[in-house]
């Protein structure tokens, strides 16, 4: 149950704000972790399904067979020190290891002494960003004037749509990471 109460945590949600659960694979016909549900989230929200058992081994069978691919619901960007939106992955890009990566050199501008500041974010319309992470990249006092405070970001979704991140000051400076682990994503023909 700590991993629920992550994820819900990590999702900013209540317990009230989900609608229904699903128990599915082999663990979801475990008495204690059924009760545990029923006690978390009400027995009228949690659905066990009859195929419970082969139910994600059938959903990537779909999967592999239209070989569909997973892509982008919504833009994923940087926040810019005057409130625009730098757009590193379009809504749509195919999230591929090969397709989605991206290395973007940032110049800070609001004369920060020591720190550059990255705001990631997913927009969800043209006036609404939903802040994913917030990476405090330090940069070397000593080499800021010859690199002119430069971050350089590097952006890469791996294998299992994971956003990885990251981001360095200078050439000397040891990198900054992150995981962005929640993605908003769907599925299509490729």
């Amino acid at each position: 149950m700590r991993l629920v109460d992550k994820v819900l945590h990590d999702a900013r949600l209540q317990t009230s704000q989900i609608n229904q659960i699903l128990l599915i694979g082999g663990t979801s016909r475990i008495p204690l972790l059924i009760n545990e549900m029923h006690k978390t989230f009400g027995v009228t929200k949690v659905v066990q399904i009859p195929n419970a058992d082969t139910v994600i081994a059938e959903g990537a069978a779909i999967i592999s067979y239209y070989n569909w691919q997973p892509y982008l619901v919504q833009s994923i960007g940087i926040q810019l020190a005057d409130e625009s939106f730098y757009t590193v992955f379009d809504s749509g890009t195919i999230l591929k290891p090969d397709a989605a990566q991206k290395e973007v050199v940032f110049f800070c501008t609001d004369n920060r002494e020591g720190e550059g500041r990255l705001i990631i974010t997913e927009k969800l319309s043209n006036q609404e960003h939903k802040v994913k992470e917030i990476i405090n990249v330090p940069i070397s006092k000593v080499l800021q004037k010859i690199y002119k405070e430069r971050v350089i970001a590097n952006f890469t979704v791996d294998k299992d749509v994971i956003l990885r991140i990251s981001a360095k000051g200078s050439v000397k400076d040891k990198p900054i990471y992150t995981d962005i682990h929640d993605l908003c994503y769907g599925l299509r023909f490729a």
